[in-house]
């Protein structure tokens, strides 16, 4: 008897991958793409910002330093066009006047942040895998909101959507 293959973790999800470092790039979009996710990518942050503004992702993906246009600028400038699309700021370390860049993504519209290295494994099931989650927002409106853990709203405010 042949089985069901398992449904795919991002099966109907649009990720906007950001980062300039092409191996890790390309990485991310084969683990994105073979877990069902819609991908589209780009190597700095002014080509990541022009398919934020001509795509609808459902979550951004973006790395801090970048040629052309750096992530801290591209971030705020991502959440001033359209603040309900979470982003999630990845850094190798750095820091500009003694303030980690991740924390800088952070108070700049990131709505949370993971340090490099990190699994592919780690971005899926803990940032898009199973938070991931569709809410009804208004009649007729189904966009995708990323909570914690199995999906659900929090139970107490959160200051972050992921964690």
């Amino acid at each position: 008897m042949e089985e069901n293959p398992s449904p795919k973790s991002l099966s109907g999800v649009s990720v906007l991958l950001i980062e300039d470092d092409l191996a890790l790039l390309s990485g991310l979009i084969a683990q994105l793409t073979a877990e069902g996710a819609e991908v589209s990518a780009a190597a700095d942050g002014r080509v990541g910002l022009a398919r934020f503004m001509s795509g609808r992702p459902n979550v951004v993906v973006t790395d801090i330093v970048m040629p052309e246009r750096e992530g801290l600028e591209t971030i705020m400038a991502m959440k001033s066009a359209r603040p309900d699309v979470p982003i999630l700021a990845i850094s190798g370390g750095g820091s500009i006047g003694g303030t980690p860049f991740l924390d800088l993504a952070r108070r700049l519209g990131a709505d949370d942040v993971l340090p490099k290295p990190f699994r592919t494994s780690q971005l899926v099931e803990t940032y898009l895998g199973p938070g991931l989650s569709r809410e009804r927002r208004h009649a007729g409106d189904d966009r995708l909101t990323i909570w914690p853990g199995t999906g659900e709203p929090p139970k107490r405010p959160r200051t972050s959507l992921f964690t």
